[in-house]
């Protein structure tokens, strides 16, 4: 154990031995102690094993195996020691509580061994009860939440699930669940809600029976239960260790991105300050900055959080990278260290915050800016950070100066710092190993291409190609340091400081040789792995956004959403007749050329456009297609249809220039380049169909893409 790790561990059991020595009130326990729980923990939860998560990557044909080991890694490099799954039981057992081992079980064994071998610990939450597109007739199916705890057949069917899946071994561990050092606690139910009129006495039996079906398989874990709607007498008088909250101080759902700052919306947990629960161990089942797309909730959160003597902390959730792109498993939440970056950094900052700062200190938040050293907030620039003498881990462009940059031996970021920077807004992970030595792990850049808290099933962000030009101005690496591949390849050599990289997992040494010395230092076997995620090729960018499209307000369109056969969203546009359209009834979505052409600066030109789309009317045989230009001007084409869905290919030849757009017809050396487009129309009108004109028409477009020949 070197110097720092040894003074780390020290600073940890001293402020832990004062949360147990006084609550967030001051006050001693005066029923149970925080040593029950035994550890500080703080990560995120994850869903890939069950319900939406599951039955999304399994439609995809993601490998759900190799997901989980991505989406572990990535907790162990944000430095997250703690994961939360509540168990979907609908989808493991039987009418009678029986314990149904199938690929549900069989991938949450699975995720235990990974966090083991990766140093997280896990919470479970026993009993869901939530409805799951996977579900097999459990003893929750077709049941009400409120039944689930009154109901006395459903209570005996929990005890007996309880009991098995406490007992359950876990072939890829060999151990019980009762006896998984990676598992640090059971909470019994989640979110349990109560018939009205239900009296405290049958709320302290129903949490008795659970409580003793787990203790029953002789596990000693501590045991939690769920206070969300409060009857804290009731729990207080149960056999229960620890109690459980959430907090959401933004609130939930808003079905589109939250403006503006909300640091100072940051407020007390559902676990609320009354005599009944101190002493009790607490935890944070669920907390999010829901529909906050910002990088400065996080740690102010955590900080809250070490103020009411909260023990075990976990954000709700992170989303699995393979399917974080379009973000429909939970729409108010958002979080994936590629696709959110500077906000998966702030939570590695708040997980230092979680596991530094004492308890019981009093804390109010601040609307402009927060500092508790280490750590700073500046909700205006985005920005968290946490700057000692080894570390420096930042979410935005800072100016801060590291108080002895030569000591620094950990640089997390995002963006630009005194020490290091990047052209692209991905993280980055700069970590020492010995003088001279570094590893490099560069995620990639990414964009927003949609809001990502609408819940549609349109990709909302897109991880891009572009090369990456990074400076690093560090002593003890100097200006011309090297950069290698774990083999010891020479991936580059930096000049005054710079260098150009693809995202990736480097080795950065000094010197000019990958010697024996930098070989022994680096492993390729050494944690956390960083596992880049396959960038969005230029070919599959969609030009044409469903989701902005807008009409022409020709007199009787129509224009709704639909799903174009593949679940992608599509624009549909009918008209009753055409008699009455006097002009081109459109259907039309902006374009971003310039997004196109910096992020994909080395795509060839296209040879082909491909337009997925259908007739909604049989009659609707074909549709005018028109794309305007970043140079002024407009290119048409008539594309095909018929009812059935089609990717219509369209060699870029047959677009012909539209002097509707720009009366000035362009020189001859200017063509048609769908790369600079910056609008595309879709529409109809009585000129096409001059013997059908008094027939119900229609259109149904969800992409264009395009496509060159690879030599």
């Amino acid at each position: 154990m070197n110097v720092r790790v040894a003074l780390a561990a020290l600073f940890m059991i001293s402020t832990y031995l004062g949360a147990r020595a006084e609550n967030s009130t001051g006050t001693k326990p005066d029923k149970k102690s925080l040593s029950d729980v035994g550890e500080i923990v703080f990560g995120v939860n994850y869903l890939a094993p069950f319900s939406a998560s599951y039955d999304q990557m399994k439609r995809e044909g993601i490998d759900i195996h190799v997901a989980m080991q991505k989406d572990v890694a990535q907790f162990a490099r944000l430095g997250l020691n703690g994961l939360r799954v509540h168990y979907y039981d609908r989808e493991i057992s039987a009418p009678d509580g029986t314990l149904v081992e199938n690929v549900h079980l069989a991938l949450m064994d699975e995720l235990i061994a990974l966090c083991s071998s990766n140093g997280i610990k896990i919470v479970i939450t026993l009993i869901s009860g939530w409805p799951t597109p996977c579900d097999i007739g459990g003893f929750a199916s077709n049941r009400t939440r409120k039944e689930l705890t009154s109901v006395p057949a459903v209570v005996d069917a929990e005890c007996r699930f309880i009991g098995e899946l406490v007992s359950h071994v876990n072939p890829f561990t060999g151990r019980r669940y009762a006896d998984e050092p990676t598992i640090v606690a059971f909470e019994l139910m989640n979110e349990p809600a109560y018939p009205a009129g239900f009296p405290d006495e049958k709320v302290t039996e129903v949490i008795n029976r659970l409580v003793d079906a787990a203790r029953k398989t002789g596990t000693r874990k501590p045991l939690y239960w769920n206070c969300w709607t409060k009857r804290e007498k009731a729990v207080a008088s149960s056999r229960i260790d620890g109690v459980t909250g959430s907090s959401y101080p933004v609130g939930l759902n808003t079905g589109a991105a939250r403006k503006g700052n909300r640091l100072s919306q940051i407020r007390r947990s559902s676990i609320r300050d009354v005599p009944e629960l101190r002493g009790f161990s607490k935890m944070i089942y669920e907390f999010d900055a829901a529909d906050v797309r910002g990088a400065y909730m996080y740690p102010a959160m955590a900080r809250q959080f070490c103020a009411e003597g909260i023990c075990m902390a976990f954000q709700f959730h992170y989303i699995a990278t393979d399917i974080a792109s379009r973000n429909l498993v939970n729409r108010t939440h958002h979080l994936n260290m590629f696709h959110t970056p500077a906000k998966a950094m702030s939570l590695a900052i708040a997980a230092e915050v979680f596991r530094g700062l004492q308890r019981g200190l009093s804390f109010e938040p601040s609307h402009a800016e927060m500092e508790f050293s280490p750590f700073r907030i500046v909700p205006s620039k985005n920005l968290s950070e946490m700057v000692t003498e080894c570390d420096y881990i930042y979410t935005a462009d800072t100016q801060t100066v590291p108080p002895n940059p030569k000591r620094l031996t950990r640089i997390w970021g995002c963006g630009k710092s005194p020490i290091f920077s990047s052209n692209g807004n991905g993280c980055y992970f700069f970590d020492k190993y010995i003088h001279g030595v570094w590893r490099l792990q560069l995620a990639p850049s990414v964009m927003d291409v949609a809001d990502p808290y609408t819940g549609h099933r349109n990709i909302k962000t897109v991880i891009l190609p572009k090369p990456i030009e990074m400076w690093i101005g560090h002593d003890d690496i100097g200006q011309e340091y090297s950069v290698w591949d774990s083999d010891g390849t020479c991936i580059g050599k930096a000049s005054n400081g710079t260098v150009v990289l693809s995202a990736g997992d480097y080795v950065v040494t000094k010197s000019e040789i990958f010697d024996e010395n930098v070989k022994r230092a680096f492993s390729p076997k050494f944690k956390p792995n960083f596992l880049v995620p396959k960038p969005m090729s230029a070919s599959y960018w969609n030009f044409f956004d469903p989701m902005q499209s807008v009409n022409s307000h020709v007199s009787g369109a129509r224009i709704s959403t639909v799903t174009d056969g593949r679940g992608a969203v599509a624009i549909m546009m009918r008209l009753a007749n055409l008699n009455t359209s006097t002009t081109f009834a459109k259907i039309s979505s902006g374009c971003d050329d310039r997004a196109f052409a910096i992020n994909f600066p080395n795509a060839p030109k296209a040879d082909a456009v491909i337009v997925r789309a259908r007739a909604s009317e049989s009659v609707t045989t074909r549709m005018e297609m028109v794309v305007q230009d970043s140079q002024g001007y407009a290119w048409t084409v008539i594309v095909p249809l018929t009812t059935e869905w089609q990717d219509i290919r369209i060699p870029v030849r047959k677009f012909r220039y539209y002097p509707h757009a720009n009366r000035r017809k362009p020189p001859k050396n200017v063509v048609f380049d769908i790369r600079k487009a910056i609008d595309i129309q879709f529409g109809i009108g009585e000129w096409l169909f001059p013997e059908a004109a008094d027939k119900p028409h229609g259109f149904i477009v969800s992409g264009v893409r395009i496509h060159w020949t690879q030599n």
